[in-house]
């Protein structure tokens, strides 16, 4: 394991990841000390879990921590988890090796480019995740500000990535008036 400590962005970009393969689109993440409890917002009819090879370890590791992860989602349905730093962490260095290694250009609507895009924002107002949630397009989540005021944000997808360009733009110094 590794001891690797992301920032927040790259927390939840690794999390998305596994969103991504575990096929939730729709979802709640919570901040719970320093681990992050996923909930899956819709059960699953056929009770099947499936995750790509890459990201076998990780799961396996996430599924060991919650002795009651089993019981639950075969009760349920409902995926729940706790991903811990460790966990993040195994994740963000699985996505990258995939990163390098492809020729595809990120889904600007995928899990893990909307939960990096999330964490940018709370890096940027130098705010603590307390929670993001994911439903159909629509996007909400607070953070706690270092004068400890709880802001809430709310966008859909394409506003998130109104916003992200918008951020790119100024920080490259560049602005859409400028080409």
């Amino acid at each position: 394991m590794t001891n690797e400590t992301l920032n927040c962005s790259q927390m939840l970009r690794a999390i998305g990841q596994l969103l991504e393969a575990l096929n939730i689109e729709s979802f709640t993440l919570r901040v719970d000390d320093n681990d992050v409890l996923v909930r899956d917002r819709f059960p699953r009819r056929n009770r099947e879990i499936k995750v790509s090879e890459s990201l076998v370890s990780a799961w396996n590791s996430i599924r060991a921590r919650d002795s009651r992860f089993e019981d639950s989602f075969h009760e349920t349905g409902v995926l729940q988890f706790r991903v811990a730093q460790e966990d993040a962490a195994l994740l963000e260095h699985d996505g990258q090796e995939r990163r390098q290694n492809s020729d595809k250009v990120p889904e600007l609507g995928a899990p893990s480019q909307i939960l990096r895009d999330v964490g940018g924002i709370i890096e940027h107002k130098r705010g603590r995740l307390l929670e993001v949630s994911k439903h159909d397009q629509d996007i909400h989540f607070e953070f706690e500000l270092p004068s400890r005021e709880i802001v809430t944000e709310r966008f859909t997808v394409s506003s998130l990535y109104d916003y992200w360009v918008t951020m790119y733009l100024k920080r490259s110094d560049r602005s859409p008036t400028k080409r």
